[in-house]
């Protein structure tokens, strides 16, 4: 998701989020795996530029390239199910870093103000600590812009 500010016809700025979760029953040892559960996330907020090269009336101008950089978190998470107790958030190991973001794709304007797209990107995470050191994902993202003056 991100939000942004066109800055003439060929270049928005703004702030976007990316994210991945993962979850799998838990081989800790003496996990029980039918109630306990590993939760691992990698997240992305970041300011980001975004160019389009095509012309805005062509069929070439929703295509973007974006670059973006900011604070990346990475967090591994332990559940543990109680049958008859509402899921609770379990414990987290959660660390911070450096989020690089690079995405291509093509916007569809649903009106003057505000577009949905879709993207192909990679998300590079320099974290640099005990849990992460570093950590790649590549996701497919639909993108919802909103544009104002």
């Amino acid at each position: 998701m991100r939000f942004g500010r066109m800055l003439g016809r060929h270049v928005a700025v703004g702030a976007a989020y990316t994210g991945w979760m993962y979850e799998t029953n838990s081989p800790a040892p003496g996990a029980d795996p039918a109630r306990d559960k590993l939760r691992f996330s990698l997240q992305n907020i970041m300011l980001a530029g975004t160019w389009y090269p095509g012309s805005p009336g062509s069929g070439w101008g929703g295509f973007y390239v974006r670059g973006g950089v900011g604070l990346a978190w990475t967090a591994v998470t332990q559940v543990t199910l109680i049958e008859g107790e509402e899921q609770g958030h379990g414990e987290r190991d959660q660390e911070t870093g450096l989020g690089l973001e690079l995405n291509i794709g093509y916007e569809f304007r649903l009106v003057p103000s505000m577009s949905a797209g879709v993207g192909f990107g990679v998300n590079h995470q320099d974290i640099g600590k005990d849990v992460y050191d570093t950590s790649t994902f590549y996701p497919l993202t639909l993108n919802l812009a909103w544009y104002w003056d």
